[in-house]
């Protein structure tokens, strides 16, 4: 009975990475990013002014319907912020710095671009290709706790991978780069350090994860390779910044929540202390009424009741930890509760909360590696 359930779990995950792969493929969404991420693409290839804005709009024209384009770029006329930006190269430009800083997803557009593929395309590509793949890391992180294999598409479901498959976003791409580091961490491989490293190229805010991630392994694994690790990635961040000439939180998070404005490199930073309370109190009733909540909270209950008990299970209930920690301090630098942002965090803490509350079948998770050599503790 277990090898049929296991065989039929590995069926019903290839089975539903398969429809995350086709209709992220079929449907795409074209959200607005996409508009900013292919003129991201074509500013790496040198094209800037008003050539960089008919290539985009040329590359959306062709790889979209006429009611995409109409939305992603005439809606608003005359003069709302979509239309600006289609109508002025220097709007256009000024949207640069907020996606250049995906450094990773930029790249892997103009890869497949260089292969024949439209960039508008390409980012579709992409989102469905590491949509499906995140499926499959959701499957692998199910094992190491110890979990059903039946149980990982309705949690990567459930959290919303068939949304990101569609979306013209590095989210999908970020997802499984995290879904990743949660199965390296669990499964104690030193390859998580390099990749703590290179997460902050695939989006900047994953800076956050990686030094959760790392203060962890500083206190109770290798200090010398957190510390390393901890280094490379600020390292990172802070070379992704200077080189996109990002214009920082507190601008991003003026024009999100303030008013978007098509030329933000002029935006006019909120002095009024009031205006940022509204802001939070907006967030933090929103976060209270949304069904995400529900899982976070389970998940801080776990880890609290774990805290006085830790052993063999302490490792599942630290990578709980750290992701439920991404989640609330992302939602506080950046009050927006889109579910494209918080999805690999409920994978985790779905798959997290499961096995706490079942025993696990068989123990997938090997025993920490701290403390091999002399050189693991320095």
């Amino acid at each position: 009975m277990g090898k049929m359930r296991h065989y039929a779990g590995v069926a019903l995950l290839v089975a539903f990475g398969w429809y995350v792969l086709s209709d992220g493929i079929q449907q795409p969404y074209f959200n607005w990013d996409v508009v900013g991420y292919v003129a991201s693409a074509y500013a790496a290839e040198g094209l800037h002014g008003a050539q960089l804005s008919q290539a985009t709009y040329k590359d959306l024209r062709q790889a979209t319907t006429a009611a995409t384009f109409y939305q992603l770029a005439q809606v608003d006329a005359p003069q709302g912020y979509r239309y600006k930006v289609y109508k002025d190269p220097r709007a256009l430009r000024q949207q640069l710095p907020f996606y250049r800083i995906r450094v990773l997803y930029v790249w892997l557009m103009s890869l497949l671009h260089r292969q024949g593929i439209s960039l508008s395309r390409a980012s579709c590509l992409i989102s469905a290709v590491c949509a499906a793949a995140s499926l499959g890391m959701t499957g692998l992180l199910a094992r190491s706790l110890g979990l059903d294999l039946l149980w990982a598409p309705f949690v990567g479901l459930g959290a919303g991978l068939d949304m990101l498959a569609r979306l013209s976003t590095p989210d999908a791409l970020a997802c499984f780069a995290m879904l990743l580091g949660a199965w390296l961490f669990l499964q104690g491989r030193r390859e998580r350090y390099l990749l703590a490293m290179i997460l902050p190229a695939v989006r900047t805010d994953l800076l956050i994860l990686s030094a959760l991630m790392l203060c962890h392994d500083f206190w109770f694994d290798w200090r010398t390779a957190a510390l390393v690790g901890l280094a490379g990635s600020l390292g990172v961040y802070v070379a992704v910044d200077a080189v996109a000439h990002n214009y920082g939180w507190l601008t991003l998070f003026n024009f999100q929540m303030m008013g978007i404005t098509p030329y933000p490199a002029s935006l006019r930073i909120d002095t009024s202390i009031p205006d940022y309370v509204r802001v939070y109190q907006r967030a933090a009733l929103g976060w209270l009424r949304s069904l995400q909540s529900l899982p976070f909270a389970l998940a801080l209950r776990m880890v609290f009741v774990s805290l006085p008990r830790p052993g063999a299970k302490s490792r599942p209930v630290a990578l709980v930890a750290m992701f439920t920690a991404y989640a609330l301090l992302h939602y506080a630098l950046f009050p927006l509760g889109e579910l494209r942002f918080f999805t690999p965090s409920l994978i985790v803490v779905l798959l997290g909360v499961l096995a706490a509350l079942a025993p696990p079948r068989t123990a997938q998770v090997p025993p920490a590696r701290a403390g091999q050599d002399a050189g693991a503790s320095i």
